[in-house]
C-alpha cells in the first residue's frame, strides 16, 4: 500500500492509497570483477603515476631553497625602497599642504586689509565730494565695498 504525507497550508493532509507500489528502481546486477580487470586496473593507475611523477630532469630546472631565499630577500629590500619612498612622498604631501594653509591664511589677511582700505578710501571720496560740493551719485561707491 502506497502512502503520501504532504503539508498543506497549516494542518497535514495524509493521503492512502489502496494500490500496490511499485519499485520504480530497476535491480542492477553486480559484474564480477576478474584478477584479469584488477590487473588492467592498476596497470593504468601506474600508467596515470608515470605521465604525472616529476623525474630528476625536472627537477633540475627547480629553484633551489637558497635561490628562493635570495630572491624573498631581494624582494623585502625592494619592499623597504618603496616604503621609504611612501615616507618620502608622505613629508613632502605634509609640507605642501602646510604651505597651502599658510598661503590662505596670508590671502584672508590680506584681502582683510584691502577690504579696510577701500572703506576708508570710500569714506574720504565721500567727505571730498561732501566739502567740494560736487554732484556726484555715491551710491556707485557703495558697491565697490
Amino acid at each position: 500500500m502506497l502512502s503520501v504525507d504532504c503539508v498543506i497550508g497549516i494542518g497535514i493532509l495524509r493521503v492512502t492509497c489502496n494500490k500496490p507500489s511499485r519499485n520504480y528502481m530497476p535491480k542492477k546486477t553486480k559484474k564480477i570483477t576478474t584478477i584479469d580487470d584488477l590487473a588492467v586496473m592498476v596497470a593504468e593507475g601506474f600508467h596515470e603515476i608515470h605521465e604525472t611523477m616529476a623525474t630528476k630532469e625536472d627537477l633540475k630546472g627547480l629553484a633551489t631553497k637558497q635561490e628562493l631565499r635570495a630572491e624573498i630577500d631581494g624582494v623585502k629590500q625592494e619592499i623597504v625602497g618603496v616604503k621609504k619612498e611612501i615616507d618620502g612622498l608622505k613629508k613632502e604631501v605634509a609640507g605642501l599642504r602646510n604651505a597651502v594653509n599658510n598661503y590662505l591664511e596670508l590671502s584672508d589677511k590680506r584681502y582683510l586689509e584691502l577690504r579696510q582700505t577701500n572703506a576708508m578710501l570710500v569714506k574720504y571720496i565721500k567727505l571730498i565730494i561732501q566739502k567740494t560740493k560736487i554732484s556726484l551719485d555715491t551710491k556707485d561707491l557703495e558697491s565697490v565695498l
